[in-house]
């Protein structure tokens, strides 16, 4: 390894130290190229050519904006409709059936690493069809959806999704009962939107805003 290698080396190691410490990411060896494409634009924003002194920019108090912003461009967003299906037909099938035979309240579901909202809007629409399959208004059931990322959050909260991310799990009946046209797009269900509350919530600090 001649000297160049070596001290790109510490500043990749500089970067992926940061990222586990702020978020509990782990940036194997083979993210090189993953971050380099991913913070080009960032760095070039604030003017730095090095890991070392982007990070040391984002260490200023006045700057912690900064850190969100390196975090955000690192994480890896994957989510879809439905996801393994057999979580939501038990919660749809068993768990929540149960809690109503219990009288348990209030019920609240947390959606932890939501990215784009899928994950909880899906849990809502399971909600809904049991509403309607039961009769049961289920009134004190809260779906919380927290995600470390900024921008996926408000992509979350605004409910607008491309075909091809519609096309990723959700059955044509749901498209037809949950979903509007938006121009090229497809927004949720105002309905299905309002059941779910969103935050920006780092599981490596505290989060009493939960509750």
């Amino acid at each position: 390894m001649n000297l160049n290698d070596i001290v790109q080396k510490s500043d990749f190691d500089s970067l992926r130290s940061f990222v586990e410490q702020n978020s509990g990411i782990v940036l194997g060896d083979d993210k090189t190229y993953l971050a380099k494409n991913r913070l080009r634009i960032l760095m070039k924003r604030e003017g730095v050519v090095t890991y070392k002194q982007l990070i040391a920019r984002a260490k200023r108090t006045r700057l912690n904006k900064l850190s969100s912003q390196i975090i955000d461009a690192i994480t890896t967003n994957e989510t879809l409709w439905f996801r393994d299906i057999s979580p939501f037909e038990t919660l749809k099938n068993i768990i929540l059936p149960e809690i109503i035979d219990k009288g348990t309240k209030p019920v609240r579901i947390w959606s932890v690493a939501c990215s784009s909202g899928q994950e909880p809007y899906s849990i809502a629409i399971v909600l809904m069809e049991l509403k309607k399959s039961l009769g049961h208004t289920l009134k004190d059931c809260e779906i919380i959806a927290t995600d470390i990322s900024p921008s996926v959050i408000a992509s979350a909260r605004a409910g607008i999704y491309d075909t091809v991310s519609l096309s990723r799990g959700r059955s044509e009946e749901r498209m037809e009962k949950f979903f509007t046209p938006v121009g090229p797009n497809w927004r949720i269900s105002e309905e299905i939107r309002k059941m779910v509350t969103f935050k920006e919530i780092n599981l490596k600090t505290n989060f009493p805003r939960l509750g």
